[in-house]
């Protein structure tokens, strides 16, 4: 279960280039690889690093309200809804609905690739 999140929304949510990523489910991290320039030589080099799984969680649903997306989260779904939402006016096409183990990876996913989708 290598697949939990992506590379593209590891590197937005850590604000950094990931350029591979997987989960050991020993340890409950993230292992990922990044690159970084070092200004002093100019050159691009690839570090290691980890990150544990519920600390990515949590940075994962900050990210999405930099995104303009609220994810709520009730133990078995986690909704994304946009918001700038009227309460009193929203319908299911405004929010979408998430049920798997890592619902919350999965949300911020289809915020990255809508927004990838609508620019």
């Amino acid at each position: 279960m290598n697949d939990i999140i992506s590379k593209e929304l590891l590197s937005e949510v850590l604000a950094c280039e990931c350029i591979d990523c997987y989960f050991e489910d020993t340890y409950n991290q993230i292992n990922y690889t990044y690159e970084y320039d070092v200004t002093w030589s100019e050159q691009i080099q690839a570090q290691q690093s980890s990150i544990n799984i519920h600390e990515l969680e949590h940075m994962c649903k900050e990210w999405a309200t930099t995104m303009e997306y609220i994810l709520l989260d009730f133990g078995k779904v986690v909704y994304a809804i946009p918001d700038h939402f009227d309460e009193d006016e929203i319908t299911f096409s405004d929010y979408k609905s998430f049920h798997t183990k890592h619902k919350v990876f999965e949300a911020c996913q289809w915020i990255l690739d809508n927004k990838e989708s609508t620019c």
